[in-house]
């Protein structure tokens, strides 16, 4: 019993982070694209 859920919240933290990755990732990206925006403003 303790195994199973050792194993469901070490998924649950696998699934946390690369959630949180992607949010990362997508992020990054936005940032980069307003930086190149702001950029041909000047």
């Amino acid at each position: 019993m303790a195994t199973d859920k050792w194993l469901q919240l070490h998924e649950d933290i696998k699934t946390e982070r690369k959630e949180l990755n992607n949010r990362r990732d997508i992020d990054a990206q936005l940032v980069t694209s307003f930086r190149y925006i702001m950029q041909d403003a000047r």
